[in-house]
């Protein structure tokens, strides 16, 4: 009977010796850390430049914009009159003002700009949105998106049309502006204002907004 317990008393002692080497084992943990430094998307406006500033008579036409060391350069057919001005603001920056004055129908004054890629990636221009008209002080919001080389045209307190309507105040004209902008490259846009036969004399006044948007160059 002795001899019979203590062999069961060994073998409980071997099962509780192979519990105790499991608790026991040793482990080590391994960590990944990782940093991710997000690069910027930034734009600006670096040059512009009107067609009719004072210095030349009236353009008479869209005409064609081209780059000269970076420098809007433009080439198109002109009145015999110097009567409009056309002058545009904010090179440097995000927002453009242009300013026409003295306008009469039939006066197609543009200006032309460079958009510079300022930040850290490459760029490209995803959209170019009309988004409010004001005749006579009365601000009228809009959505309308900018086909490049399309004629877009007011009609008195209706919304804007790509079909030439019986009566119009005035019509923009966007260029296109398309491809990849590497960091530190520019690309060359235009617009065209057209002043139209229903335009009401001074001192009417016709202000639009128009937002380009510029996304990195790999967005859908």
């Amino acid at each position: 009977m002795k001899t019979k317990m203590t062999a069961i008393f060994v073998i409980l002692m071997i099962a509780l010796m192979a519990v105790g080497m499991s608790y026991a084992m040793w482990s080590k943990e391994l960590t990944i850390s990782g940093t991710v430094n997000t690069g910027t998307v930034d734009a600006k406006f670096t040059k512009a430049k009107s067609n009719d500033a004072g210095a030349l008579n009236d353009p008479s036409e869209v005409g064609i914009w081209s780059l000269s060391d970076s420098t809007p350069i433009w080439e198109g057919r002109i009145y015999d009159e110097d009567v409009g001005k056309t002058t545009v603001s904010g090179a440097g920056s995000d927002t453009l003002a242009v300013t026409v004055t003295n306008a009469y129908p039939s006066y197609q004054p543009g200006v032309g700009f460079t958009v510079d890629n300022t930040g850290s990636i490459p760029v490209k221009v995803k959209s170019i949105k009309l988004t409010m008209v004001s005749e006579g002080g009365t601000p009228y919001t809009v959505d309308v998106d900018l086909v490049p080389g399309t004629w877009y045209y007011w009609k008195r307190y209706e919304p804007i049309t790509t079909t030439e309507p019986d009566v119009w105040t005035f019509a923009i004209h966007v260029s296109e502006m398309t491809g990849k902008i590497e960091v530190g490259k520019d690309i060359l846009g235009d617009l065209c204002i057209h002043i139209g036969q229903q335009a009401e004399q001074f001192p009417s006044t016709y202000d639009f907004t128009i937002k380009i948007v510029v996304a990195q160059w790999n967005e859908p």
